[in-house]
């Protein structure tokens, strides 16, 4: 089944994503050289999740994608602390507004995957009667 809703925020969510998996080579700076290999790997992880499940949503969409963009979303928006880069201004601001943007996409689609999953159980139920 073709995903006819949601694709927007998919869409955004697979920019956002791009923008967060290219971080580390485009907002560098003041680090500790191991420091940035944590940090770096943080935005290329939260980022290639991020773009892989937006894709996945855009072909058929299903509810463990979003929620895996809602779970990405919420780790980057906290990482400044958790990883102790809060000090990092344009880190700090990428990482929360990104935060925010992928979260606020993956809660406006899952309730839309969620509605296309009970129309595949209704579907597969009533080819079964």
């Amino acid at each position: 089944m073709k995903n006819k809703n949601a694709k927007w925020e998919n869409w955004c969510n697979l920019v956002f994503g791009a923008w967060v998996f290219i971080m580390p080579w485009t907002l560098w700076s003041g680090l500790k050289p191991n420091q940035s290999n944590a940090i770096s790997w943080n935005f290329i992880v939260i980022g290639a999740a991020v773009i892989g499940s937006s894709i996945a949503s855009l072909k058929d969409i299903q509810v463990w994608e979003e929620w895996i963009n809602l779970f990405a979303g919420v780790w980057l928006f906290l990482s400044p602390w958790l990883l102790f880069y809060s000090h990092q201004y344009l880190l700090l601001i990428n990482s929360l507004l990104f935060g925010v943007l992928i979260i606020a996409m993956a809660l406006g689609a899952i309730p839309v995957a969620e509605k296309m999953e009970r129309i595949r159980q209704n579907r597969l139920k009533n080819l079964r009667m």
